[in-house]
């Protein structure tokens, strides 16, 4: 994928090739077409996922990326929150059940349930 952009002082057209993985869709540096990351995990991505079906409720779960923005509130990184569910490619476990993630479509989500045990993480 290349993309066009102009500097601010001088007009001047710089074209940047910027390459995504085809598997997580991440910008990375390097030869081929997957990722570093998605290379080293090959055959594990996803382990400790859950695919669900249909839509989640949302009295029961709760997106990955609002429990990212809750952490940030309590003074944590989205990182580790992310840490928490085992990481960004779900190749390691959970710091425990309750972090879980289930994949509907393509959007992560954990169970409410632990929200509670995020703001008591978020406290140490």
């Amino acid at each position: 994928m290349e993309k066009e952009g102009q500097n601010q002082t001088g007009g001047i057209v710089m074209t940047v090739s910027v390459k995504k993985c085809k598997i997580c869709g991440k910008p990375f540096k390097g030869e081929g077409s997957i990722g570093p990351t998605c290379e080293e995990h090959m055959g594990e991505l996803g382990k400790y996922y859950i695919q669900k079906e249909g839509f989640p409720h949302p009295d029961e779960y709760i997106s990955l990326s609002q429990l990212c923005d809750l952490a940030e509130s309590l003074g944590k990184s989205r990182y580790w929150m992310v840490k928490l569910t085992g990481g960004d490619g779900g190749v390691k476990p959970p710091y425990s059940p309750e972090f879980t993630i289930y994949i509907f479509g393509k959007i992560k989500y954990c169970k409410r349930i632990c929200i509670p045990t995020i703001r008591e993480l978020a406290r140490m």
